[in-house]
């Protein structure tokens, strides 16, 4: 298939210094360009060599699976074990995260050709990785890149264990769930075959950061496309409506009645969910507003969790305070004190 030429002049950059210092650049590949990146899992047969191939010349997967160091740098330290994508986190991929996620050889392989596994649905960036790319390849490379995603010898996916006393522990976060989710999602974390994902063992819940989670009541996913006629139905946000409590008392209960991990994440400090504080949207602030009163005062809502038993709690501060202020938090379930941390 040929186009016809188009007579267009090259747009001028207009990047401001330093940064339209292009040759600074040479300087940076010098430091950091590699031949080749270390590899995310154990192995050597040919199929795993050839999943390695797809995974990093041709899926650039670490591009956003791995975190990155202060020059832009990716932390080669680190492949695959997740990083910060704007709001929201690319998780870890590696065989131990998935593993610790559920994750078997066929449920990968089934996301990566269709988009759709029992852990829940691709959105965002992933979801366009799915559409454009990975559903794309012959089956021979779909197994190739499962295979380097495992390893040859496979870590055994963590067996699903339920809090049974999370029903008791957040009764607030299930009411909440009740009124608003389980209309689509169902009493216990259904879901509804072609239409909405499953909460029950959703790979969001069995996160260790429960940033995708917070962000999704938040923000809401759009409807989503995916091969064949399968679709999802557009989930909507929640920002507008839950105070910053509410949000943090219904995350708790889905991490902790749904998510169907072995045990519950213990950090090794108190973290806040981004580097100033995971914070509502301006639409939502302003709803926050109007519901709790306090009109006239920018605020913003801080979630973080406990060092000992990764409740989440919410904070609310006033704009001024938002990049400046630390606080000493204590856990309102466990009852841990925190660490002085952003707000």
């Amino acid at each position: 298939m040929q186009l016809p030429p188009v007579k267009k002049a090259s747009q001028e950059p207009d990047l401001h210094f330093p940064y339209n210092m292009r040759f600074g650049v040479y300087f940076w590949k010098l430091l950091f360009l590699k031949d080749e990146l270390p590899a995310a899992s154990q192995g050597q047969s040919a199929q795993w060599a050839r999943g390695r191939y797809l995974a990093d010349v041709l899926g650039h997967c670490a591009e956003c699976h791995t975190p990155r160091g202060k020059l832009g740098q990716l932390d080669l330290g680190m492949q695959w074990k997740g990083a910060q994508i704007g709001r929201w986190l690319a998780p870890d991929i590696t065989p131990q995260g998935l593993a610790e996620r559920g994750w078997t050889e066929r449920d990968i392989a089934a996301f990566m050709k269709t988009g759709i596994a029992p852990q829940g649905s691709a959105w965002g960036e992933m979801h366009t990785v799915v559409a454009l790319s990975t559903s794309k390849l012959a089956d021979e490379d779909s197994a190739a890149l499962v295979r380097f995603m495992t390893g040859d010898t496979p870590v055994a996916p963590r067996p699903p264990v339920e809090d049974a006393s999370a029903d008791q522990k957040f009764a607030a976060g299930r009411q909440t769930y009740l009124n608003l989710c389980a209309g689509c999602h169902a009493t216990g974390g259904q879901g509804q075959p072609h239409v909405v994902v499953p909460m029950a063992g959703n790979s969001s819940l069995r996160l260790a950061d429960p940033r995708n989670l917070v962000v999704s009541v938040l923000d809401g996913i759009p409807a989503q496309v995916f091969p064949g006629l399968e679709r999802m139905q557009e989930m909507p946000g929640f920002g507008h409506e839950l105070g910053d409590a509410q949000v943090a008392e219904l995350t708790n209960y889905l991490r902790g009645a749904l998510r169907r991990a072995a045990g519950r994440c213990v950090c090794a400090s108190r973290r806040s969910l981004a580097p100033a504080g995971l914070r509502r949207t301006p639409q939502a602030n302003r709803a926050s507003r109007s519901i709790s009163g306090s009109a006239g005062i920018s605020r913003r809502s801080v979630f973080s969790t406990c060092v000992r038993c990764s409740t989440i709690s919410a904070q609310a501060v006033s704009a001024s305070r938002a990049s400046s202020a630390s606080t000493m938090a204590v856990c309102s379930w466990c009852g841990q004190a925190g660490v002085p941390g952003a707000s």
